[in-house]
């Protein structure tokens, strides 16, 4: 029997982990893992009172904006918060 952990999964907030050009092209699943669509290369600054906001780009081409916390899953990246339009 190993003594070894799995490693934790890091949680982050979406607009201080996609940075442009390393993110440009990665996955973004949905709470579920349903694959959703990339990021667009927009984003948002954070203020006093928001966490800042990434644009995403859908698998038929429509945008919305995330704010939230995302974790690394795989190839991509996990949204954390519930997106309503996509249940």
């Amino acid at each position: 029997m190993t003594d070894q952990w799995a490693a934790p999964r890091e949680v982050k907030n979406a607009y201080h982990t996609f940075t442009y050009p390393n993110t440009i092209n990665r996955c973004i699943y949905d709470s579920c893992n349903r694959y959703i669509g990339k990021w667009s290369g927009t984003s948002s600054r954070c203020t006093a009172t928001s966490p800042g906001s990434i644009q995403i780009e859908c698998q038929d081409g429509s945008l919305f904006w995330y704010s939230g916390e995302v974790m690394k899953l795989g190839d991509g990246y996990k949204l954390l918060k519930k997106v309503a339009f996509l249940d």
